[in-house]
């Protein structure tokens, strides 16, 4: 027996657990995919631009900052180890992440030999490396990309470079650098003179801004296992709309301020107006963002509900199944007794021993009307809380499981408290609880092994002090690893395989906290101290 610290389910079973779905993998990288190649479209636009004479594709917006050639070449570079990056697996493996991770690293010898050029104050022959192109009006030296790209192309390398070594480090990388380019597109849409103006922000070009931010949902879509796309790539109703969310508060308040920006600048309304459109449009569009999400998270509560409710009773039935063996085998043992009983009553020759036998048959009579009682408890609906002795109500559970004791051949030891208090429950649903465990650690407990149950007075200093009635269950058993007992009161978590529906002890803690309770549980593997607890604590009535 352990030192009453430990848990339950046996640990020699590998464990299973049915996961949420995710987007599919061939639509995460086709989406990974494109966004490199829109970026490698933009390189290479950027740089026939150059090659041809043709301002339109290496400045978008004219009398703004250009796309320099290494610019181009550092973000087609990163394009193309972050193509590679998309799927590492299948055949081919070896040479897509070789390919991955020497673009990488020729991207970050661009953009850190330029860092160094800006930090030394001279130049090393990186500017002119692909083209020789003239100084643009920012006062940037010919042909050497802008501060802020050329650490945003470093960030995005190195984000290439870790993203199997070091997946955090990778990500922050990676958010880093959107950040910067969602910074510089902000401030040229809406000609942000301090933001924009930043010596470091002024010229990056508008479409290397644009092209950096793609790599960037790029390079998160490759790695879905790490936040913030691990949450997004779900395929469940909450992630589903943090998507839509995602994209009204990102692109809703710049298209809100935009537009009565545009009038102001064309004389159309004033600055007071102007704000207050503004003011009074962000409102009304949160407001209506706020209580269509209210009112999906109410519906969603509301069938999550329903789900648990039909959960508990279809556990509920299921405790009824697998106690139909015991009990039938309890209702046989009296049925043969009273038979007996009924033939040695019309062979009896007095009446005095006529009457001994009828009355012994009458409490065997009386033990299968508790037994069916009790079982019959499960299937009503009585929603009515009562005043009830936890002790009395773990006997019943005893009771009601003492053919599948004996069959395990395990002792039970009994330790209740007298006059330990009372508890506002369903005694049905509680009950339930109690059969949850004790039938858990039968199935635990090797034969020969103990089981103890104890109820006791206790107080629960988590929630400062209150006072209840605590329930034991420890066994002798096996116990468990902490990679399952974390686990053990998640829903559809099962170590029995071919049984097991992975719902008692979720239902159980959900039965137990809707009391103000708690089930806590502790277990060890350690040979000759193996064993798992169950504690169950339950405020007084009136706490």
């Amino acid at each position: 027996m352990p030192k009453l610290m430990k848990e339950d389910d046996q640990a020699d079973v590998r464990p299973q657990m049915i996961s949420q779905g995710q987007i599919p993998a061939g639509a995460r990288v086709g989406l990974g995919r494109t966004l490199c190649g829109v970026v490698m479209g933009l390189a290479c636009l950027d740089l026939m631009g150059w090659a041809l004479h043709i301002p339109l594709l290496t400045s978008v917006v004219p009398h703004y900052s250009t796309m320099k050639p290494n610019t181009a070449a550092g973000l087609g570079l990163v394009a193309l180890a972050c193509w590679m990056r998309q799927r590492l697996d299948g055949p081919g493996r070896a040479w897509r992440r070789m390919t991955a991770v020497g673009a990488a690293v020729l991207g970050a010898a661009l953009s850190f030999g330029t860092l160094a050029e800006y930090a030394a104050r001279r130049s090393f022959g990186l500017d002119d490396l692909i083209l020789r192109v003239p100084a643009d009006r920012f006062g940037d030296p010919a042909g050497r990309p802008s501060l802020g790209t050329a650490g945003c192309l470093a960030l995005l390398s190195l984000a290439m470079l870790w993203m199997e070594w070091s997946p955090g480090l990778s990500v922050g990388c990676l958010l880093t650098a959107g950040g910067v380019a969602m910074s510089a597109l902000v401030g040229f849409v809406f000609n942000a003179g301090p933001l924009f103006g930043v010596p470091w922000l002024r010229s990056v070009a508008v479409h290397t801004a644009t092209g950096i931010l793609l790599l960037c949902i790029a390079g998160l879509a490759a790695r879905p296992e790490r936040e913030p796309i691990h949450s997004l790539m779900q395929q469940t109703y909450r992630e589903g709309r943090t998507r839509w969310l995602l994209v009204g508060v990102t692109l809703l308040p710049m298209l809100v301020a935009l537009l009565p920006m545009l009038a102001l600048r064309w004389g159309i309304v004033d600055t007071g107006f102007a704000l207050a459109i503004v003011v009074v449009t962000l409102t009304a569009v949160q407001t209506l963002i706020l209580w269509r999400d209210s009112v999906a998270l109410g519906r969603a509560e509301m069938r999550k509900s329903q789900v648990e409710r039909a959960l508990i009773q279809s556990e509920k039935l299921a405790v009824v199944g697998r106690l139909s063996a015991s009990i039938a085998h309890e209702v046989r043992n009296p049925l043969e007794a009273v038979n007996t009983l009924m033939y040695l009553i019309r062979d009896s020759e007095t009446l005095e021993e006529a009457r001994s036998f009828a009355m012994t048959a009458e409490s065997e009579l009386a033990r299968m009307n508790q037994i069916t009682s009790q079982t019959l408890s499960f299937y009503r609906e009585n929603r009515n809380r009562k005043h009830c002795d936890p002790a009395g109500i773990v006997e019943s559970a005893l009771t009601l499981l003492s053919g599948k004791i004996a069959a395990s051949e395990v002792t039970v030891e009994r330790h209740y408290q007298e006059d330990a208090g009372e508890v506002n429950c369903q005694d049905g649903e509680l009950r339930q609880v109690f059969i949850n465990l004790i039938s858990n650690a039968l199935e635990a407990t090797p034969a020969g092994g103990r089981l103890v149950v104890r109820t006791r007075a206790s107080r629960d200093w988590a929630r400062r002090g209150t006072g209840g009635v605590r329930v034991v269950v420890a066994d002798s058993g096996c116990g468990m690893p902490d990679a399952v007992r974390v686990k053990v009161f998640e829903p559809f978590f099962t170590t029995k395989m071919e049984t097991g529906n992975g719902l008692g002890l979720w239902v159980a803690k959900d039965l137990i906290e809707k009391l103000g309770g708690t089930i806590r549980v502790w277990s060890s593997t350690r040979v000759g101290a193996s064993g798992t607890v169950f504690s169950v604590f339950l405020p007084f009535v009136g706490e």
